[in-house]
């Protein structure tokens, strides 16, 4: 029997490709359920155990803890495979669940949610690395097709989910609920994803980036999750995290440029296109996250609904946002150009959250749907094709440790938007300690409408940077192979080193012609050698 052909550009047949990425998506329906489920049950788990005042305290440590390990996920896994990190991964994000369905305090839940975000530090890059093992950039935007559908089924089950569960059942089932996915996602995994470390991996890790970069992102997150709220801002040991985390930084970069292993090669960090799309991450990770922690508690606090109602907030965003994934993908498979989804997304983000700044205790469901929608929407233009940027920019070698740096400054957009939101939530419902569970009086509800209002209206300037530094993002062809194979487009390389300003002017796409040709062919030259 002959062995199955393998298409152009891909690693495997195409059977073994489908069985490898969706094992590798199980897992994404694992941590993406298991954090929508939590989204709109927070507040009455929060209430159950400890205080609504703690209520940023269980994202933050979840992110916090996600942030730094994804660095690690990638470098290792580029070494030794991504197989026995996604299995572990999955372990370790079934222990958090058990811990958080036995908490009979908000300590252990707290302990719970770090353990858990230990395990999304792996769970949320290593699948989106897999994809880029197996299928050429030109080729990803239709495969993502499966990971919009794992994130539709998180968007359509968590919330939902989990209102329901914090309105009918025991709280502990929140945490319950998905372990039978990880199950089932750790035995696909184990038995199907074989993928061979790529053979111009370089081996060995740097130990001491590893720690600076650790100390340098734990204490900046640690500095905002703790500012306003523990400790003033000019706080002492307010000052004292920041600074720690520059000198950590600083430390990191200049340990880095001389590592033989470097945790995070300096070339990734210099390269325009990868620093114009990590700088795009932090910004719409914070857009993203804000909107998904605060919708429920505006809906639950503000308009009085139940639990319930919180989910079915939360649904019509998650929606728009896989609709704006799976739409993109497509379009860009089929024409080659991405960089309408990347200015068009923050735009229609931007309108978003003005829509829902301008919402009061007296508004109704429709209006939040309109909203959310639109904040859905346009996150889902531009989330996941800046990772399609990043991957494609980065060399092959290297698609792990670039995957894992998108994801780590979407994480550190994710944790900085919610702890200074919620920073500032907190300040504005000052000693009072709600039961948005219960039945509210008008004077709540609008105290509730109006300490939520500043996180709406931050978005806006968020997404209006965004904007900006997306278009300094160059087109660049997408590759045809998962490896560094096939022409590099002179002119794109040189728009990419030209100066931010220069090419401002000089990234503009010119008008394609029908079929998604460009008027102006490229010109083509072989690619550079690996040194």
């Amino acid at each position: 029997m002959s062995a199955p052909s393998i298409r152009p550009g891909y690693l495997l047949p195409h059977r073994t490709t489908a069985l490898a990425i969706s094992a590798a998506l199980m897992a994404v329906v694992l941590a993406a359920s298991g954090q929508t489920i939590l989204v709109t049950a927070m507040p009455a788990v929060s209430a159950a155990v400890g205080g609504s005042h703690d209520y940023t305290w269980l994202f933050s440590c979840y992110l916090l803890a996600m942030a730094v390990t994804v660095p690690l996920y990638g470098r290792l896994s580029d070494i030794y495979g991504r197989r026995p990190f996604l299995v572990g991964a999955i372990v370790l994000y079934l222990l958090g669940s058990v811990i958080g369905a036995t908490a009979d305090s908000m300590a252990q839940l707290v302990v719970a949610r770090t353990v858990q975000g230990l395990a999304a530090g792996g769970l949320i890059p290593l699948p989106q690395a897999v994809i880029a093992d197996l299928v050429p950039p030109s080729e990803r935007g239709r495969w993502q097709g499966f990971f919009g559908a794992a994130v539709a089924i998180a968007a359509l089950l968590g919330p939902l989910g989990g209102g329901w569960l914090a309105d009918h059942a025991a709280w502990q089932w929140v945490f319950l609920a998905p372990m039978p996915i990880g199950a089932l996602a750790l035995v696909i995994i184990w038995f199907t994803l074989r993928i061979p470390p790529h053979a111009d991996r370089r081996v060995g890790v740097d130990v001491l980036g590893a720690l600076l970069l650790t100390f340098a992102v734990g204490g900046a997150l640690l500095a905002t999750a703790t500012g306003g709220h523990l400790w003033a801002w000019d706080s002492a040991v307010v000052i004292g995290l920041f600074a720690g985390a520059a000198l950590a930084l600083v430390a990191f970069v200049l340990v880095e440029r001389r590592s033989p292993h470097p945790l995070v090669p300096f070339s990734l960090l210099t390269d325009r296109t990868l620093g114009a799309a990590s700088v795009a991450g932090i910004g719409i990770g914070a857009a993203q996250f804000s909107a998904l922690a605060f919708v429920p508690l505006f809906v639950q606090g503000a308009l009085g609904a139940s639990a319930t109602d919180a989910g079915l907030a939360l649904v019509p965003l998650l929606l728009a946002m896989v609709a704006g994934t799976l739409g993109s993908g497509q379009v860009i498979a089929r024409t080659g150009r991405y960089r309408w989804a990347l200015l068009s997304g923050p735009a229609v983000g931007a309108c978003g959250y003005a829509w829902l700044a301008s919402l009061d205790s007296g508004s109704s469901r429709l209006d939040v749907t309109v909203g959310t929608l639109l904040v859905g929407l346009g996150v889902g233009l531009i989330w996941q094709n800046l990772l399609l940027v990043v991957q494609n920019a980065a060399p092959a070698r290297e698609v792990g440790v670039a995957t894992s740096a998108a994801q780590l400054c979407r994480s550190l957009g994710n944790t900085i938007g919610v702890t200074a939101t919620g920073a500032i939530v907190a300040a504005r419902l000052g000693s009072a300690d709600p039961d948005f569970t219960g039945a509210l009086s008008a004077a709540e509800r609008a105290q509730a409408a109006a300490a939520v209002h500043p996180v709406f209206a931050l978005g806006v300037p968020i997404c209006v940077l965004v904007l900006l530094v997306a278009l300094l993002i160059p087109q660049v062809p997408l590759r045809r192979s998962v490896h560094d194979e096939g022409g590099v487009d002179e002119d794109a390389v040189a728009v990419a080193r030209e100066p931010p300003v220069a090419a401002l002017a000089l990234t503009l796409d010119p008008a394609p012609l029908p079929g998604g040709r460009a008027v102006r062919p490229p010109r083509r030259r072989p690619p550079r050698a690996h040194r």
